[in-house]
């Protein structure tokens, strides 16, 4: 690092390694849950292509695969106790952790969600 500072290494090489980190690393997962870098990622246009792919800390694609095995038993189970008489709870999804611009995309659509009733009158207030 001290040679990006001493200006020995271009500071468009550090940029080029960070864009090169894994997903689930520790940079990538502090600019996911960064709100105003999700603001930026919500307002850019369209045509910039899709949104850089983010992950909580903590949240690797081999856990999203451990997550999907330990789903994929539920339901079996599920299926087999309702195949043999029972009536089973339905087995409910584990929760899966946001990211900064997923958590402003839900509150975007809650608010007109709650704009669109108030429009029609249905609002519970």
């Amino acid at each position: 690092m001290l040679d990006f500072f001493r200006h020995v290494l271009p500071w468009t090489k550090l940029y080029r390694l960070l864009e090169r980190l894994p997903p689930e690393s520790h940079y990538k997962a502090a600019r996911a849950m960064d709100p105003e870098l999700a603001e930026m990622i919500l307002n850019r246009p369209a045509s910039e292509g899709p949104p850089p792919r983010l992950s909580p800390q903590g949240y690797s694609h081999g856990i999203y695969l451990q997550m999907m095995t330990v789903e994929a038993i539920r339901s079996l189970d599920y299926t087999l106790k309702a195949v043999n008489g029972n009536k089973p709870a339905y087995p409910t999804m584990l929760e899966r952790p946001k990211t900064a611009a997923q958590i402003l995309d839900l509150e975007r659509d809650r608010v007109e969600v709650d704009r669109v009733l108030g429009l029609l009158g249905l609002n519970n207030n």
